[in-house]
């Protein structure tokens, strides 16, 4: 049931840059790269809803309804109820007041490189992990970043909040844009443990893109005594991860990079780097490139799982110039 929308959320829909559609004035468009996309505001169950219509649903395009609904979240209104009025009047500081601008991403500049996998990723995981710990690894080139991106991108778009900690600077502009105030970034171990340890909110998923590399790209200039120390810091990150997952009823996803290959036979396995940390995860996948023409191909197969055999394909990644595909 489409229902009436009130002014304040009209304007604030017109500071985003939508206008009333020709076709349904309950409507609103927006010009995007390959057409329209419409606002859609209905009405089910007695709940409200917000949706993005019209459209292939991108990157881009999530990030118009995310701000529009963290916009409008702020401002606290009430879409379509009456009784509400008094406190969105309040909420908004004085009687019919404009909202606040938005700055939203200029859409139309950016040549979007992931879209949303076609298959439940997300649902599917959730499943075999649960309130705890996925560990994604696997060298570089690999597709980890672009997987837990797409990840990342699912969540948000089914409406659940997402913390993005990115630690290597491997998304481009239009990935960051994309994950819209979801996304963080520091190089540094030192903030990232801060962040684990004290100050990590309560969200639906956090993805930590990557969690050793900080540590791992200085390990060679540490003292013994330092590298042991490093070590214990970074199996007490993973293990308050997983205390916070249990915590919060949320997933935690987690990318690393394999331990070194010095000191190993031929045929001997590598694990993710950080000794002990990796027995805090409930799964860890290994990610691997695999041969292929006109794109670039990974697998996601499982490493050490609880609910299935080693070396188990569970997702493809394929990567084109037309954006990235999660194929289970």
């Amino acid at each position: 049931m489409t229902i009436e929308i009130d002014e304040l959320t009209k304007n604030l829909l017109n500071e985003m840059g939508f206008i009333p559609s020709e076709k349904d004035p309950k409507l609103f468009e927006i010009e995007i790269e390959n057409g329209k996309a419409f606002i859609d505001f209905r009405k089910e169950n007695g709940r409200r809803y917000a949706s993005l219509k019209g459209v292939m649903v991108k990157p881009d395009n999530i990030s118009i309804l995310q701000a529009f609904k963290e916009q409008r979240e702020k401002l606290q209104l009430s879409v379509d109820n009456p009784e509400d009025k008094e406190k969105r009047e309040a909420s908004s500081g004085n009687m019919g007041q404009q909202s606040t601008p938005v700055n939203t991403p200029p859409v139309k500049k950016y040549d979007v490189g992931d879209r949303i996998p076609a298959a439940p990723t997300l649902d599917y995981i959730k499943e075999l992990v649960g309130d705890d710990i996925l560990e994604l690894f696997g060298d570089t080139g690999t597709g980890k970043s672009k997987f837990v991106h797409a990840l990342a991108l699912e969540a948000i778009a089914a409406g659940k909040s997402v913390y993005y900690l990115d630690t290597e600077r491997n998304l481009s502009k239009a990935d960051v844009l994309a994950l819209g105030n979801s996304y963080h970034y520091t190089p540094l171990f030192t903030e990232i443990k801060d962040l684990v340890l004290k100050n990590l909110p309560k969200v639906d998923m956090v993805v930590i893109d990557s969690v050793g590399l900080p540590i791992l790209t200085r390990f060679a200039t540490y003292s013994m005594k330092e590298r042991g120390n490093a070590l214990l810091d970074l199996i007490a990150v993973v293990g308050r991860l997983k205390e916070w997952a249990y915590e919060n009823c949320a997933l935690a996803v987690i990318t690393n990079q394999p331990e070194s290959e010095f000191g190993k036979q031929e045929g001997d396995i590598r694990k993710p780097f950080g000794d002990k940390a990796c027995f805090a995860a409930k799964e860890i996948w290994l990610t691997r490139k695999l041969k292929a023409t006109n794109m670039t191909k990974c697998s996601v197969e499982s490493f050490r799982s609880r609910s299935m055999k080693g070396g188990l394909n569970i997702f493809q990644i394929e990567i084109t110039d037309q954006g990235t595909k999660i194929v289970r």
